[in-house]
């Protein structure tokens, strides 16, 4: 005989069927939450489910038949009628928490949960991008409502060699000035301790967002945003370094990598530092960040290792090869949505003997 927790755990073997919601309007189409949710529906396909993208920002109206699992991607005009829509519908929902390891975001997504699901009904679920945040102590409360998703990343076959890159790309300039963001880091500070280890190397910033006013810092030079040819502008700098501590992600360092720039990074559990590893460059103090910059900077050898690590990380987790992760994450949520207990391993001796 067969148990129902086997044939159950066989029964979502099959393709998934999911309705991803995100931005899908052309006039929404900058910026990270676009680009993944495209590449998302493609890595998915590539292993045979089937993804139906809808606009986040309207109105969740009907859940097609057949739809194994819900996921919300970005915008939160309607995210509480789209919870609740498919709470009624009885089909589980995977929220992008948007988690950046702030106390006040974990407390908020502990308000939400219990909001959108008081009954623990086991069909609510926040998502995060790593299984350090998964599994972080200080959200025990919630863990079983807590997935870990991992984040699609586009790569671009660019590389130019040591001599033809010049400059340090330090990201995008509006985020620098977000003290939330870098929380703990001078950027200004940074800069010019840059300028003065290393004169006459150019460091540049980039503005994705238009914000009009938003001012560089000193001594650096502000680039606009093209998404079109953006990854090779970044694949002409030597380094690209990163003073962000509390992102939901940080999508453009990762990308960075695949365009054989090597990565500076303050550690970040939620995003950057499991992702990143030993593949990139982590520091902690000005002095750290300077003794990296100016090494990685100046020694071609060094550089070439870590060139090659970035990009052979970038590719293992490049969205042609996170399709297979994406499908496994997404099936323990329906695996857990279907109301199963825990197994133990009494649980598997049990079932032998009955068998």
């Amino acid at each position: 005989m067969v148990s129902r927790r086997r044939r159950r755990v066989r029964s979502i073997c099959r393709p998934l069927r999911i309705l991803l919601l995100g931005r899908t309007k052309r006039n929404r189409a900058r910026g990270g939450i676009a680009r993944s949710a495209k590449m998302i529906r493609q890595a998915l396909a590539s292993v045979g489910d089937e993804v139906l993208l809808r606009e986040v920002t309207e109105l969740l109206t009907d859940i097609p038949q057949g739809v194994d699992v819900v996921w919300h991607y970005g915008d939160w005009k309607w995210v509480d009628q789209q919870v609740a829509a498919a709470v009624q519908a009885g089909v589980p929902i995977v929220v992008n928490s948007t988690y950046d390891d702030h106390p006040d975001r974990r407390k908020w997504m502990a308000e939400r949960l219990d909001e959108w699901d008081p009954s623990n009904s086991g069909l609510v679920y926040m998502g995060v991008f790593t299984h350090e945040a998964e599994l972080d102590v200080r959200m025990s409360k919630m863990a079983p409502r807590v997935v870990a998703l991992p984040k699609t990343i586009r790569c671009e076959d660019v590389s130019l060699p040591f001599e033809k890159r010049e400059g340090i790309c330090l990201g995008e300039v509006e985020k620098l000035g977000r003290v939330r963001l870098v929380e703990g880091m001078d950027v200004q500070a940074a800069v010019d301790r840059l300028r003065r280890e290393l004169p006459g190397v150019p460091l540049s910033v980039y503005n994705q967002y238009g914000t009009r006013g938003t001012r560089s810092p000193v001594g650096t030079k502000k680039t606009p945003y093209q998404d079109k040819g953006f990854l090779e502008w970044i694949s002409r700098h030597r380094l690209y370094v990163s003073l962000m501590r509390h992102e939901t992600f940080a999508m453009v360092p990762a990308e960075a990598q695949s365009v054989g720039t090597p990565v500076l990074y303050r550690y970040m559990p939620q995003s950057l530092g499991p992702h990143l590893g030993f593949t990139g460059y982590r520091f902690d103090t000005l002095d750290e960040l300077v003794l990296g910059a100016v090494v990685l900077y100046s020694n071609k050898r060094v550089w070439e290792q870590f060139r090659d690590a970035g990009r052979l990380n970038a590719m293992a987790r490049g969205q042609q090869h996170v399709g297979g992760a994406l499908d496994l994450a997404l099936r323990k949520v329906v695996l857990r949505a279907s109301g199963l207990p825990v197994e133990t391993t009494a649980d598997r001796a049990s079932e032998a003997e009955a068998e």
